[in-house]
């Protein structure tokens, strides 16, 4: 089956839609966090910083992505925070003890998250909202994200 970049158009502004009205999840340290708000499932997530879209993502497992953001190694989001607000130099995998303090303080008080599920497409999904949104996110986008069509989107 062949999709028309119409249809392609379509279906990628309303899963945005849709993603974006998504319940917006506040970040907690609670152990319970990832399981009570986010779906055991593949998908498409977005954070907020300070109600403003910085950045999009897709795991085959929304749950388990999200655990990571409490780590450093495992998820840019410390690193864009560190970066945008706080100029933190990584130590080894990690900033210092003073920095991912000021760095959780700052997701806690105004980082939010939202996810949908998808099971099928999610890295097409992912590049083209990347690319709709590029302007203003964070995100770093490489090979993985190029779509040759992409010019026929609105």
């Amino acid at each position: 089956m062949k999709l028309t970049n119409d249809q392609i158009n379509q279906y990628v502004i309303k899963f945005e839609s849709e993603l974006l009205k998504a319940k917006r999840i506040v970040f907690t340290r609670d152990k319970t966090w990832t399981r009570a708000n986010f779906p055991d499932e593949a998908g498409i997530y977005v954070i907020y910083d300070k109600g403003e879209l910085i950045y999009i993502g897709e795991s085959a497992n929304v749950r388990l992505r999200m655990q990571e953001v409490k780590r450093t190694y495992n998820h840019s989001i410390k690193k864009i925070i560190s970066k945008k607000y706080f100029k933190g130099e990584l130590i080894g995998s990690s900033f210092s003890l003073e920095t991912e303090a000021k760095i959780d303080q700052y997701l806690l008080d105004h980082i939010t998250f939202s996810s949908l599920p998808l099971n099928f497409g999610r890295l097409e999904m992912e590049s083209y909202l990347l690319h709709r949104n590029e302007h203003k996110l964070f995100n770093k986008i490489g090979k993985r994200n190029r779509i040759p069509e992409l010019k026929n989107l609105k």
